[in-house]
Formats: structure tokens, sequence, C-alpha cells
């Protein structure tokens, strides 16, 4: 599905969801609870090994609430870009050339 779910129509589930619900699309507020959904996702790793996390990944359930935490993220991630006027795919592909230019790859 990631290749076919643009992040524009992501931006538009995102805004719905928001209206219908009638909630605040203030920057700082998002900025909040981007915070607060990242720190339920870090809960899911907390006092596991890598280890435990590549068996537990094989379980439905874990997998489950790693997606849905995952997707919090996303989805205030998303209204916090929208919020502030930032097109998200411009800020990725501009952020990624210069993570190039400051982490090269090692050479073979």
């Amino acid at each position: 599905m990631d290749d076919e779910t643009t992040i524009g129509q992501m931006n538009a589930d995102a805004e719905k969801f928001y209206d219908d619900r009638g909630w605040n699309h203030d920057p700082k507020d998002l900025a909040i609870s981007t915070a607060i959904e990242s720190a339920e996702l870090l809960e899911i790793f907390r006092f596991r090994s890598g280890e435990e996390v590549k068996e537990l990944l094989k379980d439905p359930e874990f997998s489950k609430s790693l997606r849905d935490e995952i997707s919090d993220v996303a989805l205030n991630l998303l209204g916090l870009a929208h919020a502030c006027g930032i097109d998200m795919s411009e800020a990725f592909t501009q952020k990624m050339r210069e993570n190039v230019k400051r982490y090269p790859a090692k050479p073979e």
C-alpha cells in the first residue's frame, strides 16, 4: 500500500479526521501530541533487547500495537506539518539531500 498511497492522500485523511472532530490545528498542541505519541511508541521497546523485539514482531498483537503507535505519530506529524505550512514531500526530499552530503556513504 505504501506504493499506492501518497502523502497528499494521507494529509487529506488527517485533515478530515481533525476537522470532523473539531480538533485544534495549533502547531504547539500538535507538537506536544507528537511527543506524547512518540513516547508511547518508545514504551513498546522499553526494557526489551533488539532480539526480543525481533521475536515479538512475529506476534500479531505486538505488531498491531507497534503499527498503531507509528500511525499515531505519523498522524500528528502530518497535522503539524500542515499547520505550519510545510510540504512534507518537499521537506523530506530536501532533508535527505542534506543528509547525503552530511553523512556520505562508506566506500565499498
